[in-house]
């Protein structure tokens, strides 16, 4: 049988991805921040008198007028576009815009978009902490079980898919049933975490290792899909 990519790898790929994606819109968030407390700190303020809005959908360019005198340096604008748009601001309405004292330029700072992606990074990286969680949570298991747990083997007799979780390009993973006979006849199934393989990797000869802490509780056990044998290789009791 082939190599198994265990869901592990799976959750943390996720983890990563959901991670990285978190990050960005972080740096960006910082960034929008910095830019804007830059600005407010380095820059002139002034009134902005909005005298033209024109609208393009979602989008659209405002025009606001203003004059602004500073220690005898005049800046002036009867018509100058500003660098933000929102549905909100009509005709009419004054803004806060801040002059560059370098050429005159003006801006306008809105701290809302680094909320929005702050906001948004906090969404992916606990999605991202989740995935962490869920790795270091089996992690814990599988040491624990195969550290202090009995081991048996048990014969593989079916597989399920697991439709909620894909792998790209269609490929779901697979929770491996297994069963144990006892030397009183008695059969006990246990299942395994899902496992990504590919459909003609099973053969029902096989037998997977098993661990319990306590072999009176049965409910409790870790599947070994990496440790898999023929019945020739292991004594089955």
């Amino acid at each position: 049988m082939k190599k198994r990519l265990s869901i592990k790898g799976f959750y943390i790929l996720m983890s990563s991805v959901f991670g990285g994606i978190g990050i960005i819109f972080l740096i960006f968030s910082i960034a929008f921040l910095i830019q804007g407390t830059y600005i407010k700190e380095n820059y002139y303020l002034t009134n902005g008198l909005v005298v033209d809005v024109i609208k393009n959908g979602d989008s659209g360019d405002i025009y606001v007028s203003y004059f602004h005198n500073e220690n005898g340096n005049i800046y002036h604008s009867e018509y100058e576009l500003i660098n933000y748009y929102s549905s909100n601001i009509d005709e009419g309405d004054i803004l806060d815009i801040y002059i560059n004292p370098q050429n005159g330029e003006i801006e306008y700072v809105d701290f809302l978009i680094s909320y929005i992606f702050n906001g948004i990074a906090l969404v992916f990286i606990i999605v991202s902490l989740v995935f962490l969680i869920i790795v270091i949570k089996y992690q814990n298991k599988k040491k624990k079980y195969m550290k202090y747990g009995a081991k048996i083997y048990a014969k593989v007799v079916n597989y399920s898919v697991v439709k909620n979780i894909n792998y790209g390009y269609d490929e779901h993973p697979y929770k491996i049933r297994c069963e144990h006979e006892d030397i009183f006849g008695k059969k006990t199934y246990f299942i395994s975490e899902p496992v990504f393989i590919k459909e003609h990797q099973f053969r029902y000869d096989k037998y997977i290792a098993v661990y319990l802490l306590d072999k009176k509780d049965l409910t409790k056990y870790y599947v070994d899909v990496n440790d898999i044998k023929e019945q020739s290789q292991i004594i089955v009791y």
